[in-house]
């Protein structure tokens, strides 16, 4: 089972242990630099710098390189925006510890300050000059990941940049050993360095060996476009032989994909899988919003596509949950489109909610087959349309339509109070509106409702 609460508690207990064991040997063998005086203090606070950011560079790598156990516990959307939380203060604690070692490095010299120190580039001190170059190569791929976060840079020219960070772990390891190896000779230290420096070269050794054979594994090519609206398309991939990782997904899971372009591939784009996980085929649908997702309806049959995953863990265990409400927004609806066809074949004994909110009818995805599918008493559908000229079509028992936005009056009308796991996925702004109108109307509170926003 994906995901689950004593699984995560676990992989978070883990990834815990490596900087509780810093910390606590960190008090116990540098307590009498703490009370020595100023520059023992600044000195050894500059050392826990040091090697918390070590630990937290390391998990952070283990992020970025996807690994697949980890994925399958929390889902490659929260590894992500986990990563983008955690990097801030990783940049923040090398910076400490050169601010720091720069203050010490000043204090045993009877000065104020010599901030030279701190861009020392000479190779009379070896350890040093890695441990800057690995300092400010941190730097020169975190400001270009927070120019890419505030898309002011193209992909081709971030990824390079942030794979800096190679590097510099790498680097980082040499200068704790030179310059640090009087603590990291000492028990724990010891342990703890060696664990983190070999669960880095196995990584990189994953991540080589995964590269060179992805083109291999995950090629696909375009079988079919399918047009769904005026402005959502669904590109159905086909692959020669055995499905590989794919032939495992479950309902609501997603891939990276990318299509050939000239003579390599496009920017990655994450898209839900949205046909029921027992298809020979991918079905991605796909909305008109950017450069790539707008140009997909022109793709000819027969492109290369290169489609990563499965990813995620927005999925549901048809076998515990017996009641299902989804909440939908726009193309959100994706991964209840898997869920719904994967019910439509394998029949389990769950009863399904869809709530979904679009602008008008036109932009309703998939329509007959969905209404088809409500024909069945697993399904009731509520479409809630907030901007449609012209009047809402008949409802009927189990297709229902009403004027507005996901909110209380809604889900008090069409959800009942009996326990029921809840879904959501869609743009930020609406999921924000639709927990807190389920907390109002529902008594739903938020850590029980399931959510995927998208990311990259």
């Amino acid at each position: 089972m994906r995901g689950t609460p004593i699984r995560r508690t676990g992989a978070l207990a883990l990834g815990l242990l490596p900087p509780a064991v810093v910390v606590a040997a960190w008090l116990v063998l540098r307590r009498n630099d703490l009370s020595g005086g100023t520059e023992h203090a600044v000195g050894a606070v500059a050392d826990l710098a040091a090697l918390l950011g070590l630990t937290g560079f390391v998990v952070l790598v283990t992020l970025g390189t996807r690994l697949p156990w980890v994925e399958h516990i929390f889902g490659l959307d929260r590894m992500f925006r986990f990563h983008r939380r955690l990097a801030p203060w990783v940049v923040g604690l090398f910076i400490l510890h050169g601010v720091l070692r720069t203050v010490h490095f000043s204090l045993g010299r009877g000065r104020s300050w010599t901030w030279s120190y701190l861009f020392y580039f000479g190779t009379g001190d070896p350890g040093l000059l890695v441990g800057h170059l690995a300092l400010y190569l941190v730097l020169i791929a975190a400001a270009l990941a927070l120019l890419r976060g505030k898309r002011r840079l193209p992909f081709r020219v971030w990824k390079p940049g942030h794979l800096l960070v190679y590097p510099a772990v790498l680097m980082g390891f040499v200068h704790a050993a030179v310059k640090g190896w009087g603590d990291l000779r000492l028990f724990p230290n010891d342990a703890v360095y060696f664990v983190l420096a070999a669960s880095v070269l196995a990584l990189f050794g994953s991540r080589a060996a995964y590269r060179m054979a992805r083109d291999r594994r995950f090629a696909w090519r375009l079988e079919r476009v399918v047009r769904e609206t005026h402005d959502t398309t669904s590109l159905v991939l086909a692959r020669h032989g055995d499905p590989g990782p794919f032939r495992s997904r479950l309902a609501g899971q997603f891939s990276v994909i990318r299509a050939r372009s000239g003579g390599g591939w496009t920017e990655p784009h994450p898209f839900t899988i949205s046909c029921e996980p027992e298809s020979e085929t991918l079905r991605f649908t796909i909305k008109a919003v950017g450069a790539f997702s707008s140009s997909v309806h022109a793709l000819a049959p027969g492109t290369p596509f290169l489609c990563e995953g499965p990813y995620g863990a927005f999925c549901p265990d048809f076998g515990r949950e017996k009641r299902i409400v989804m909440l939908a927004g726009g193309v959100g609806v994706t991964p209840f489109l898997s869920f719904l066809r994967h019910a439509a074949r394998a029949a389990p004994d769950v009863g399904f909610t869809l709530i979904w909110a679009n602008k008008t009818h036109a932009d309703i995805i998939a329509m007959d087959e969905i209404h088809a599918l409500a024909r069945h008493p697993f399904l009731k559908v509520v479409h809630v349309l907030s901007q449609e000229p012209e009047g809402l079509p008949e409802s009927g028992e189990t297709v229902i339509y009403e004027r507005g936005r996901i909110g209380v009056e809604i889900l008090a009308k069409h959800v009942a109070r009996s326990p029921a796991t809840y879904y959501l996925c869609g743009p930020s702004p609406m999921q924000k509106a639709v927990l807190a109108a389920l907390g109002d109307a529902l008594g739903v509170r938020t850590r029980e409702v399931r959510g995927e926003l998208f990311f990259f």
